[in-house]
């Protein structure tokens, strides 16, 4: 389960259903934990290994509160990523069509001199995310319907997250 959560926090989103099922998850495995703990000392047979559960929480909690996740996962696709954008500003790749930049899936678009890739299976029911490219240093702008609950967030060099809101 612990490989589920880093997996959902390395994307540029939050999948609410995604969200809701593995938070009940961790529900059952913290019961599960607890029932066993207490048995456990009810008969005096405690035993170290009823640490690792524990253990193995505060270690995906840590994780993803420093985003570590979602920075190894951009490290692993940006080479694609700044590849396909330079290809794209040039012509040479196909707009609109789906193409796998390290492990996510994209589609390219160039907008006012940016490359906007959409990032497919990132977001909730009413948000798009983008990775922007904007070699000119300029920040991008988002176009979703409620300007006031778009974001457009810095992650290094001319690359930014965008989070469109419909």
């Amino acid at each position: 389960m612990a490989a589920a959560i880093l997996y959902e926090a390395s994307s540029p989103g939050v999948f609410i259903l995604t969200a809701l099922a593995l938070l009940g998850c961790i529900g059952i495995v913290g019961l599960t934990w607890m029932v066993r703990v207490i048995l456990a000392m009810r008969y005096r047979r405690w035993n170290y290994r009823y640490l690792v559960v524990p253990a193995i929480g505060v270690l995906t909690f840590t994780l993803v509160v420093f985003d570590v996740p979602f920075q190894a996962r951009w490290a692993h696709a940006k080479p694609a990523l700044e590849g396909a954008a330079t290809d794209a500003l040039a012509g040479r790749l196909p707009l609109h069509e789906d193409l796998r930049a390290g492990t996510f899936d994209v589609s390219p678009e160039v907008r006012g001199g940016t490359v906007r890739f959409l990032v497919r299976n990132a977001g909730g029911f009413m948000d798009t995310r983008y990775f922007v490219y904007a070699p000119d240093g300029s920040t991008p702008q988002a176009y979703g319907e409620h300007p006031d609950r778009d974001s457009v967030q810095h992650i290094g060099g001319p690359w930014w997250n965008v989070m469109e809101v419909f």
